[in-house]
């Protein structure tokens, strides 16, 4: 026997770009897990496959990096989520790097740097540039 569902999340952490966090996923899929259960008894669901929690970390660092064209200072925030320890110390001296250079170059050595899903995000007179690596 197969289900489809069909469901609405509805919650403040909802981000505005189309996706919902984690929290919000794992509450859906307890919801779904109790219903099976109730209606089909334990053996229609293993809710601990369903209810696996990952930690992830999240890392935000702003750091000013000069313009190689017009020698412009810009700003830059990177985010990075990640299963795995970061040491901020690292993040600060790679960051420290990067005293001149364009913005996709940054994005690509920080990418090579640090594992998980990056967000590199800058205003350059009046374009915001970002780029996103395997984002969550």
């Amino acid at each position: 026997m197969k289900f489809k569902f069909t469901f609405t999340i509805h919650s403040g952490n909802y981000n505005g770009r189309g996706v919902v966090d984690a929290e919000s996923i794992t509450l859906a899929f307890g919801i779904i897990s109790k219903l099976l259960k109730e209606n089909f008894g334990s053996h229609a669901i293993n809710s601990v496959d369903l209810m696996d929690r990952k930690t992830i970390n999240e890392y935000t660092y702003d750091f000013i990096s000069e313009c190689p064209v017009n020698g412009k200072l810009i700003n830059y925030r990177l985010v990075i989520r990640s299963e795995t320890k970061i040491l901020c110390e690292h993040i600060e001296t790679r960051c420290a790097l990067h005293r001149k250079g364009f913005h996709e170059d940054i994005a690509a050595d920080l990418k090579k740097a640090f594992p998980g899903d990056q967000k590199l995000t800058a205003r350059h007179g009046q374009v915001q540039v970002k780029t996103i690596v395997n984002i969550y």
